[in-house]
């Protein structure tokens, strides 16, 4: 299965468990070095439908996402949430999903394609379970897809 197929896979087939698994909001602010503290309330607060895989897809990839969010393309941003791996290296995670919800089965409800962050780290992390864990990283927004697949609107490149 490729990396696009599996983060689609894992993003959509896969639900949250319960609401009260959600991460909570965090007050959104600046932190003393210069990140943003961005929230999934903040991330998620819009309905947002993807162009279909396979149909052309509008030039503006930011169509459909509210202004204050555009807002945080190429910002250092600090933001909480469930990991779940998508890509290991020598018992290190190098690319993960950071998930709203803690999503553990197949009969869940899936998550909204603003309620996950592909994130990315050269170096690779701890893999980290069933527990909200901060990442701090350069957020990128708009619409993205990998080998024709949507897989997703945000992505954070860990520092």
């Amino acid at each position: 299965m490729t990396k696009a197929r599996r983060i689609l896979f894992l993003a959509l087939v896969c639900g949250a468990v319960i609401a009260t698994s959600a991460v909570r909001a965090t007050p959104a602010g600046a932190k003393s070095d210069g990140r943003r503290v961005v929230d999934f309330a903040e991330l998620a607060g819009f309905a947002y439908t993807p162009p279909p895989d396979g149909a052309v897809w509008p030039a503006d990839t930011l169509a459909g996402i509210p202004e204050a969010v555009r807002k945080l393309d190429g910002r250092r941003v600090s933001v909480s949430g469930f990991m779940l791996p998508v890509k290991m290296e020598a018992g290190r995670v190098k690319e993960f999903l950071i998930l709203r919800n803690l999503m553990a089965c197949c009969y869940g409800v899936p998550p909204a394609p603003n309620e996950w962050i592909v994130a990315r780290s050269r170096l690779g992390v701890e893999p980290v379970q069933d527990t909200v864990t901060n990442y701090a990283g350069v957020l990128r927004v708009g619409a993205r897809r990998e080998e024709g697949f949507f897989i997703g609107i945000y992505e954070l490149e860990l520092e």
